[in-house]
């Protein structure tokens, strides 16, 4: 039989294997939703939005133009990737960006979108250009 601190030990591993199952489940739950909210600028159940994309090279003209680099963390190749694409002349929805405290136009789901590398200085940069363009 084991002690009474014995027990208390278990049943506080117990606990704390259940707060993290939970915490587990609550954040795979978050990004499935959030991904999914940012879906909005190419994805055809999305057509009767005020804001729509002509073309996917709207998207993407200015940001072929910045100086791309490799090696660079993974959040920032996502934050170009799935965020920061924009449509010219505001064609996209105006979302909050996950993550960041800065709104950024949302742009993406397309088939056609090229893989970017950029650097972080880039990406911000990037973001204040574009909060310059529709302010």
């Amino acid at each position: 039989m084991l002690n009474k601190n014995g027990k208390v030990l278990i049943v506080l591993i117990i606990i704390l294997i259940i707060l993290t199952a939970l915490a587990v489940v609550g954040f795979i739950l978050y990004n499935n939703f959030t991904i999914k909210e940012y879906k909005m600028c190419f994805s055809k159940e999305k057509q009767t939005l005020p804001f729509n994309c002509s073309k996917i090279d709207d998207c993407v003209v200015q940001l072929k133009s910045l100086q791309l680099e490799s090696n660079i963390p993974k959040f920032v190749e996502d934050f170009i990737i799935e965020r920061a694409l924009f449509c010219e002349y505001n064609k996209c929805q105006f979302k909050s960006f996950r993550g960041f405290d800065e709104n950024i136009i949302q742009c993406n789901e397309t088939e056609t979108t090229e893989i970017l590398k950029i650097t972080p200085k880039i990406a911000i940069d990037y973001v204040k250009f574009l909060r310059e363009k529709i302010n």
